[in-house]
């Protein structure tokens, strides 16, 4: 496990591009204020770099594909 440092949310993308350059194989995020309120971006910015991502809240994955996140996500390989 190595912890993966972001202190806004303008960070995420490259945050997350690291992640996928470093050949990390998820990410685990936990459940505190940033995530909660940047969860959709937490989402979309793992999905772009294919990699799979444990939320804290369930339920907001299934809204986001609900929304129309799923085709999305399955094209980036994020959805199995």
């Amino acid at each position: 496990m190595q912890p993966l440092a972001v202190r806004g949310p303008d960070e995420l993308d490259n945050a997350f591009a690291i992640a996928a350059s470093e050949k990390m194989g998820a990410l685990l995020v936990f459940s505190h204020g940033f995530a909660v309120m940047h969860d959709r971006r937490i989402i979309e910015a793992a999905a772009k770099q294919r990699l799979p991502v444990m939320l804290h809240r369930h339920e907001k994955a299934v809204q986001t594909l609900q929304a129309g996140g799923r085709d999305a996500l399955r094209r980036r390989g994020a959805l199995h």
